[in-house]
C-alpha cells in the first residue's frame, strides 16, 4: 500500500487491513494469528466511517474510525502482493487465495453475509474473484465491470464444477 490505496495483507503473523485516507493509513489487526495453511475467511470493511477487520466472520476488537474520504491508488490492484514506489509487485503471498470481493457497500451490515459469504455477485460489486476463469486463463471476474485479473505468484483458485 505505497502512499495511498488500501491492503489486506499478513504481517508478523497477524492479519492487518489498512485504508489510506484522510492523508494517513488507518490500519487494524485480527486478535488471533494468521494460521497457514488453514482456510479463513478474512475481510477488511471501510465504510467511511469506521475501519473493521472480520476474521471468519468474527469482528476483531481493534477498529478505529475514519471518515475522510478514501485515495485510490494511482497503481493498479495487486491481489496477493503490494505494489512498491514504481508500481512493481512485491511483497507476494505465498498461497492459495480462492475469492476476492470488492464492494460499495459494508457488507457486514448485512444479514445473509455471515450465513452465506460466499453469495452470487450483485449490483454493490466493483470486483468478483471466485474460481471460475477466461478462456485466455484470466481469473474471471463475475461482476458487471468484467475486470479480468492475471494471476501472477499466486496458485489458481479450483475450478467450480
Amino acid at each position: 500500500h505505497h502512499s495511498n490505496g488500501i491492503a489486506l495483507r499478513i504481517k508478523g503473523g497477524f492479519y492487518e487491513f489498512t485504508v489510506h485516507c484522510g492523508g494517513r493509513y488507518h490500519t487494524v489487526f485480527s486478535d488471533i494469528p494468521a494460521k497457514p495453511n488453514v482456510k479463513t475467511s478474512v475481510a477488511g470493511i471501510y465504510d467511511g466511517q469506521t475501519v473493521r477487520l472480520y476474521i471468519d466472520h468474527k469482528l476483531q476488537q481493534s477498529m478505529i474510525p475514519a471518515t475522510a474520504k478514501h485515495k485510490t491508488s494511482r497503481f493498479p490492484l495487486y491481489i496477493g502482493a503490494d505494489p512498491n514506489a514504481s508500481g512493481q509487485a512485491q511483497h507476494e503471498f505465498d498461497g492459495t487465495i480462492e475469492s476476492v470481493r470488492v464492494s460499495a457497500c459494508p457488507r457486514d451490515k448485512d444479514p445473509n453475509w455471515r450465513k452465506d459469504p460466499q453469495c452470487k455477485p450483485d449490483k454493490f460489486d466493483g470486483l468478483y474473484l471466485g474460481s471460475a476463469f477466461t478462456e485466455e486463463g484470466l481469473w474471471k471476474d463475475l461482476s458487471k465491470y468484467e475486470n479480468h485479473a492475471e494471476l501472477k505468484g499466486l496458485e489458481a483458485p479450483k475450478e467450480e464444477k
